[in-house]
């Protein structure tokens, strides 16, 4: 266990509140720690992955792969469910989108993401009086310790990655997820989160292989608004780019029909006069606290994992530091004054 979100999980699993954060822990890895049998089985011989470490003595779970869930799992357990990515592909192929595996980097990154964007919805409600932006909560990020595997094509060169690319599962919550349009919102839904995010500075456009909002989630029924998940293409204005004063990207709907957008290329739905091409200062965090907050800590990456050898408070310890800097940004967004005293980690 790497990090965990204690109170997130009492809130949600009752039961949990008479247990230790170390007894939280464990319950997770007894009910999250999986692995889909074909990952096991093929993920290895193609070049994907090192062959995990599995412990033979326990019986298979039963999982539920919902359609068009790539790399995830559903898992019951008592009270609820349990969202697991990262638990491996039907058929798992080398590219990064199709190889069932999420590394410990983009696990952590995506957990980190998660939070800060809930706490923008936090304060977009304080300002509208009401909810309008949500996220599909993360609960924790479990460390399988499995290299992943970089295979040159130019040079049949095969070898482990580094630590930060081993295996990983992100543990989050169970919801139901969009699942048409490539399982992005359409344009119409997509554009008002858009616009919302880039007050504070963040884009889902502007990626290696994204130039499209991109923006993935729960749809918002009678009782909730749009839950967004899958951070990958997030970009932070301040954190990636903190001399530049504008985003430059268009915005760009998404087409998902290949031969169309070949054809007639995506459609632009804002051009560069409109407001949104300028974050809010009064909301965009400073550069170092973006970094701070975005960027995992080394220690993170520990080999091996610090959790495994007495550290058992640690997944617990590391929330808690985390959740300090994203108390300052909280207090930033409320009009406070802040020295940003927790900018790094230790």
């Amino acid at each position: 266990m790497v990090i965990a979100d204690h109170a997130l999980l009492k809130r949600d699993f009752q039961y949990l509140e008479e247990l230790t954060p170390p007894e939280i822990d464990d319950w997770l890895l007894a009910n999250a720690a999986i692995m889909a049998v074909s990952q096991l089985e093929q993920g290895p011989t193609r070049l994907i992955h090192a062959p995990p470490s599995v412990d033979e003595t326990l019986p298979n779970l039963v999982a539920y792969r919902p359609p068009f869930y790539g790399r995830a799992l559903v898992t019951w357990v008592e009270g609820g469910l349990l969202e697991v990515k990262g638990a491996g592909a039907r058929t798992p192929l080398p590219q990064v989108e199709e190889n069932g595996v999420l590394t410990l980097y983009d696990a952590l990154r995506d957990f980190r993401i998660e939070k800060l964007i809930h706490a923008m919805g936090e304060n977009e409600a304080r300002l509208a009086g009401r909810p309008v932006l949500e996220t599909v909560e993360n609960y924790a990020v479990i460390d399988l310790g499995t290299p992943t595997i970089f295979a040159d094509p130019t040079t049949d060169i095969i070898q482990e990655t580094g630590p930060e690319h081993r295996m990983a599962l992100l543990v989050r919550q169970a919801h139901r997820r969009h699942h048409e349009n490539w399982v992005c919102f359409s344009d119409n839904e997509s554009l008002p989160v858009e616009v919302r995010l880039r007050k504070y500075g963040v884009t889902t456009i502007g990626t290696a292989y994204v130039d499209h909002i991109n923006i993935q989630g729960q749809q918002s029924n009678a009782y909730d608004p749009v839950a967004v998940l899958d951070f990958d293409s997030y970009i932070f204005f301040n954190a990636n780019a903190p001399s530049t004063e504008r985003f430059s990207d268009p915005v760009k709907g998404f087409v998902p029909d290949v031969a169309t957008l070949q054809l007639i290329g995506a459609p632009t739905l804002m051009d560069a006069s409109s407001p949104a091409f300028y974050p809010d200062p009064a909301l965009t965090l400073p550069p170092n606290v973006a970094s701070a907050l975005i960027e995992p800590p080394a220690i993170w990456f520990a080999v091996p994992p610090l959790s495994l050898h007495g550290h058992r408070e640690l997944p617990g310890i590391l929330y808690n530091q985390f959740n300090e800097i994203l108390s300052d940004a909280k207090r930033f967004w409320a009009g406070e004054v802040q020295p940003w005293r927790h900018a790094t980690e230790h």
